[in-house]
């Protein structure tokens, strides 16, 4: 099965930009079974934990 791919740009409120990908291969039933993901965060490294935050939550 193919996979499909989501990227996520995320404002990281005036401290820079991140970019959340992710891929996903289902099967015939339409179930995941496998996953990838990448975040690559240009930001403040002080502002880690509300990027935690909004990455857990989305």
């Amino acid at each position: 099965m193919p996979w499909s791919l989501a990227i996520h740009h995320i404002d990281v409120k005036g401290s820079g930009d991140a970019t959340l990908i992710i891929a996903r291969e289902k099967n015939i039933h339409n179930i995941t079974v496998n996953f990838r993901s990448c975040l690559i965060d240009g930001g403040c490294s002080r502002m880690a934990l509300t990027l935690g935050r909004i990455s857990i939550t989305s």
